[in-house]
């Protein structure tokens, strides 16, 4: 396929973008609980650099120390955040070949908690989130202007840390939308009621950034077109939206969906359709002049070249993808598209900054299918200084993503499978309804072990006289684990026996 579309260069404001390819904003827990910047944060972020994407968009990046949303969430509240991002915008400029990147400014509001940031959270008005279940405190018309001036004075750190645009967060249920919304915010002051006095608020926000930052760098805003709760914005009034921020001075529009409560439009699953979206980025699209990002499991450079080509937005945004394969751009440019790791979808490791720390003390994200995601400093896949050989036993997901890792490296590898087809248990998880992309993984590790040269062998069975044989260096027992039961099911041990057969 021809995707020309993606990789033609566009313009925001004067800023061109070399091409249609972005990474969203997606929370990490990578930052320190200062909110500063880490070294992981810097190679997670140039290893999307390298990749060949032409847009890169921070996480949310707190205002307000009082508006963080998770401990580690990365901060612009104090000049004293300027020099690490600094360091991440002159790393990623260094070494993406063009790569531009944005910065997300925001504040959590009411969907955070008192464990977070040491106080009652605050909001328009105090209306508890469901998720949080803690009462925000409701804004004075003071604090509204204190809030309003952070943001302005965040905007002027952020061009001062080397950033290309800056975007406004107003989607998600976070404080700029909780102002927007008629969903949360019952105020009876200039700030609430009306269209016009909930749209003070955000409208207010971009004045403040244009003053401070002198028009330098390009204004961005991201919105939740629908947030699919009783009484919450539909498109109809998104489109008014829209084109009043526009009119404000904003200069890109990324179209998203949903607040906390209805966080599975958000981050969707797999019983979600790939490209769901779409039609709403359309809806605005149809009323914007400034470009648009569209969103919601674009994981295939087909879906995003097409909406490109009906007008449906600018730019796209891979998200989930682009954990699973922070190489997909230049993977797509150079015509492998066959060695795309793709996003099944799964919602592990990228939900995984929601939960309890880990060993490292911190949330942070991951990915089930790509390893290497924000550890990419850490494990460097480089040519092996003295060459091996491998033998190999299992052709599961765990068998074939050693086989191709250590031929990548020079190895000489070695694999044996004793059913007839690869993929071990992996099978069995593609089967049910919507579960299809577990398949991908098994394909895409066949593929890669085939390319970098590892013999594969099926229906063998391993012994130790055969292995012995091959008078290997190293032996990777990969023959799979025996899956945990929950034992308050019943019939459960019939369905463990089924499984097995199935295998």
């Amino acid at each position: 396929m021809d995707f020309r579309r993606l990789f033609s260069p566009a313009k925001v404001g004067r800023l061109e973008i070399k091409n249609r390819f972005v990474v969203p904003p997606m929370g990490t827990g990578l930052a320190n609980q200062d909110g500063t910047v880490t070294q992981e944060l810097i190679d997670y972020w140039v290893a999307r650099a390298k990749g060949g994407w032409g847009l890169l968009i921070t996480e949310f990046t707190a205002v307000d120390p009082l508006g963080k949303w998770i401990p580690c969430a990365l901060g612009l509240w104090d000049d004293r955040h300027i020099a690490g991002l600094r360091k991440l915008t002159d790393a990623v400029h260094s070494y993406g070949n063009g790569a531009k990147i944005a910065i997300q400014i925001s504040h959590a509001g009411r969907q955070t908690s008192s464990q977070v940031i040491g106080a009652q959270p605050v909001s328009a008005s105090p209306i508890p989130c469901a998720l949080v279940g803690e009462v925000p405190r409701e804004l004075s018309k003071e604090e509204i202007d204190q809030v309003i001036e952070r943001y302005g004075d965040a905007a002027r750190r952020a061009c001062e840390a080397g950033f290309d645009i800056v975007m406004l967060h107003g989607a998600h249920g976070y404080l700029v939308a909780e102002f927007m919304s008629q969903y949360f915010n019952k105020r009876m002051d200039e700030f609430g009621g009306s269209f016009e006095n909930r749209m003070r608020f955000p409208l207010e926000i971009i004045k403040n950034i244009k003053g401070k930052t002198a028009n330098s760098v390009p204004i961005a805003f991201r919105f939740s077109s629908e947030e699919r709760v009783p009484g919450g914005r539909t498109i109809e009034e998104s489109r008014m939206v829209a084109r009043a921020v526009e009119e404000a001075g904003i200069e890109l529009l990324d179209v998203s969906v949903g607040v906390a409560e209805s966080d599975r439009y958000i981050i969707a699953p797999a019983a979600v359709p790939p490209g769901f979206l779409l039609p709403l980025a359309a809806e605005i699209k149809k009323v914007a002049k400034v470009p648009v990002i569209a969103v919601g499991r674009i994981d295939h450079p087909w879906i995003a070249e097409r909406a490109i080509e009906e007008g449906k937005a600018d730019f796209v945004a891979f998200g989930r993808a682009s954990l699973a394969d922070p190489a997909l751009p230049e993977k797509v440019a150079t015509g492998r598209i066959d060695e795309i790791r793709h996003c099944i979808s799964c919602l592990q490791g990228c939900t995984r900054v929601f939960g309890p720390p880990g060993p490292s003390g911190k949330a942070t994200i991951a990915c089930l299918v790509n390893p290497l995601c924000a550890r990419e400093g850490q494990i460097r896949i480089e040519p092996a200084s003295k060459k091996k050989r491998l033998v190999i036993v299992g052709g599961g997901p765990g068998g074939l993503e050693a086989a191709w890792r250590a031929a990548s490296r020079g190895h000489e590898v070695i694999l044996y499978e004793r059913q007839p087809v690869f993929g071990g248990q992996l099978r069995v998880a593609a089967m049910p309804p919507f579960k299809q992309a577990f398949s991908g993984l098994i394909n895409h590790g066949v593929q890669m072990a085939k390319r970098y040269g590892a013999r594969l062998n099926l229906g063998v069975d391993a012994t130790p006289e055969l292995i012995l044989s091959d008078n290997p260096d190293v032996v990777i027992l990969a023959s799979g684990g025996e899956p945990a039961m929950p034992d308050t099911i019943k019939g459960v041990d019939l369905a463990a026996n089924a499984a097995q057969i199935i295998v």
